[in-house]
């Protein structure tokens, strides 16, 4: 009785653990790929119920006036499914060109700019916080400090963070072992 325990013990825990070890979207469930906008009532998902509220309430609505959004420093999927044909274009611009067509100083311009890239149209593929950028430039810089210290506490919770996620990588590695090893049947998720 206490192996058969322990077994079912190890599945939960493989089970609980399955998501977190996938590499690719194209190995999860498509169900649990839009699990943030379920709803736990409709779904049993702790989700924000966006789709609900898409549903429910604004199928209902006509648009009664256009409104126009600048996103300040924020990265946009400007391809996603509910901004298409939402997103404003600069329609002096010809997209994928290379070339300021309309002479503003900025080449492919098309839906505004990325002002953390550069002129060419090339962006910044990993940005920083504004103290790393400080704790970088060294202990000449006035708030140097207060930067190393906000740098180490950030590097302190992403190293334990990692610590985690590699002794969970561990456990779910060794209870797929058990469980083979117990009953000759492999766990592929």
């Amino acid at each position: 009785m206490k192996k058969f325990k322990i077994l079912i013990l190890l599945i939960l825990i493989s089970a609980s653990s399955a998501f977190s070890q996938e590499k690719s979207v194209g190995a999860f469930d498509s169900k649990y790929l839009n699990w943030y906008n379920l709803d736990w009532k409709n779904d049993h998902v702790m989700g924000a119920s966006v789709d609900k509220a898409y549903k429910e309430v604004l199928s209902h609505l006509t648009i009664k006036k256009i409104i126009t959004v600048a996103v300040i420093d924020g990265g946009v999927d400007v391809n996603h499914d509910d901004l298409k044909g939402k997103i404003w274009s600069n329609q002096l611009e010809i997209e994928g060109n290379g070339i300021d067509d309309d002479k503003n100083g900025f080449i492919d311009d098309v839906h505004g700019w990325n002002f953390i890239g550069n002129t060419k149209g090339e962006n910044v593929i990993s940005e920083n916080f504004e103290y790393t950028r400080l704790y970088k430039l060294g202990a000449s810089h006035a708030d140097y400090v207060k930067a190393k210290k906000m740098y180490d506490d950030e590097m302190i919770k992403r190293t334990k963070a990692k610590e985690n996620i590699s002794r969970l990588e561990y456990k779910y590695i060794t209870s797929k072992q058990l469980i083979k090893d117990s009953t000759g049947r492999n766990v592929t998720k």
